[in-house]
């Protein structure tokens, strides 16, 4: 017969030492009176978010449950930081519990090595996957980022976050991204770049540069907001370039091309770049006979009147600022005049 979930939904039953010493590698002792006042419920290993940690619903439905029903233990670090059961815990506080059953492992969270907390942040994330309150999306896609950072396969991933392949295939992206910031000397969270932005930076294209011009296509995409697109291009276009020079003379170009962007960045008035929206209405409106465009209805022609001259005037403000960017020879030649 078939376990079932506390929220109701069928699961697996959580082997805590099997689970422990996948894990961790190491087992748990199992304490059929530890003392609940000595849990650090503060201190957690954090493989929730706030909202979702141990909710007042939850705790009261399982207090009353525990009248009728035996709950797992919870497990417990060895300086008393809770790995899973905090709602369990405080269930047990509800009900003026003093002394509980629990599963302790012999690490502690407190001074522990970045790779040790890590691992305890893991094994936490893979026991609220399989019990309890399941975790959410955002809650997933930090399990998954646990497990992309410990090495684990994309089929690992897929079963026990249950997590879609694309999104992992993303997920991977960013952390080679991440990785590499770091290795030139950048801090991801300092550099605040988009999701995509950052998957751009993780990809082949822009993993190939040198960590030079890594460093400089990432302060580019930072100050001009590039989209994952733009950072994808422009990578290729450095790596076709054949010398140093070409790449720091490709550079040069593609930020004076975004000066006027990033200084709108600078002053807090950053805007969408709708170039390529514009060009599609210009292509229509010089495709179409002028008759096409002609207001029939006389209570609409002064108004419509009133929006072209204005369209003529913003145009005319368009090719002032269009015409002091940089362009190519080919470019020159086709400049408005």
């Amino acid at each position: 017969m078939a376990t079932h979930r506390f929220n109701g939904q069928p699961s697996q039953a959580a082997d805590i030492p099997t689970l422990c010493q996948q894990y961790l590698g190491v087992e748990p002792t199992f304490e059929s009176q530890y003392d609940r006042l000595s849990i650090r419920m503060q201190d957690r290993v954090p493989s929730r978010i706030d909202a979702n940690n141990a909710p007042d619903a939850m705790v009261k439905r399982y207090a009353n449950q525990m009248g009728e029903s035996h709950f797992p233990a919870p497990l417990l670090t060895k300086d008393g930081i809770p790995i899973d059961g905090n709602t369990r815990v405080k269930a047990r506080g509800l009900r003026n519990e003093r002394f509980i059953e629990a599963w302790v492992v012999p690490v502690q969270w407190e001074g522990a090595d970045p790779i040790t907390k890590d691992k305890l942040l893991l094994l936490s994330q893979v026991l609220n996957n399989m019990n309890g309150l399941p975790l959410d999306e955002s809650e997933r896609s930090k399990m998954a980022e646990t497990m992309i950072r410990q090495n684990k396969s994309d089929e690992e991933i897929v079963t026990k976050v249950g997590m879609p392949l694309s999104k992992i295939s993303e997920l991977r992206d960013r952390h080679r991204a991440a990785e590499r910031l770091t290795h030139v000397g950048l801090n991801v969270d300092d550099l605040a770049l988009s999701a995509t932005t950052l998957r751009a930076l993780g990809k082949p294209n822009a993993m190939r540069l040198d960590d030079d011009d890594y460093r400089n296509l990432t302060h580019l995409a930072k100050d001009a907001k590039l989209k994952g697109a733009q950072v994808n291009s422009l990578a290729v276009s450095l790596n076709e370039a054949t010398s140093v020079d070409s790449r720091r003379e490709r550079f040069a170009r593609e930020r004076q091309a975004l000066e006027q962007t990033i200084l709108a960045i600078q002053h807090g008035q950053e805007h969408p770049i709708l170039t390529g929206k514009l060009r599609t209405i210009l292509i229509m409106l010089l495709d179409k006979p002028t008759t096409a465009f002609v207001e029939n209805n006389p209570e609409n022609i002064p108004e419509y009147v009133e929006l072209l001259n204005k369209g003529i005037d913003r145009l005319q403000e368009i090719i002032v600022l269009q015409q002091k960017q940089p362009t190519t020879p080919l470019g020159r030649e086709a400049r408005v005049q």
